[in-house]
């Protein structure tokens, strides 16, 4: 017998912007689970997370990829993800791209968004960097490079132009 696997339907008017984003598709930001759950509705992310990320796509000009975008309750328990996660939030994602360093690109981020508040985080490890657009009330960009699963404090590094 053959199993059946039902595609989940994809949510997402109005909540997408080909136009602005030529680079992306919105399937790259939805939850990967296998599941129709609720976070396979685009209309959920924050659009500044697909406007940073189109910004730093024209600028190395090289393909990105979205590890994790979108993630439902039940998909980030299974990966391991922050209890109170941005990816649940619609706030975050995950990318990489050809000739990566996590460390550096985290960096350039602090230098080229200048007045980008929210959270930027390398996974020198993993070779991907988290960026997120929710400031909890902070006044300034949060950067972070997580090694070896050690605390983010444990590592913090500030932006240059956090002063």
């Amino acid at each position: 017998m053959i199993e059946v696997i039902k595609k989940p339907k994809i949510r997402m008017e109005p909540g997408w912007n080909e136009q602005a984003w030529p680079n992306f598709k919105p399937e790259e930001f939805l939850c990967k689970c296998k599941e129709d759950c609720t976070h396979k509705d685009i209309r959920i992310l924050d659009p500044k997370v697909v406007e940073l990320l189109q910004l730093r796509r024209k600028e190395v000009e090289l393909p990105m990829t979205i590890l994790s975008g979108l993630r439902c309750e039940k998909h980030n328990k299974k990966v391991g993800g922050a209890k109170n996660s941005r990816h649940k939030q619609g706030k975050a994602a995950d990318f990489t791209y050809a000739d990566f360093d996590a460390i550096g690109e985290a960096m350039l981020w602090g230098i080229q968004f200048k007045t980008y508040k929210g959270g930027i985080i390398a996974y020198p490890e993993n070779n991907f960097v988290h960026i997120d657009t929710d400031m909890s009330g902070k006044p300034y960009t949060r950067h972070f490079i997580k090694l070896e699963g050690e605390p983010y404090e444990a590592v913090e590094f500030r932006g240059l132009h956090n002063n």
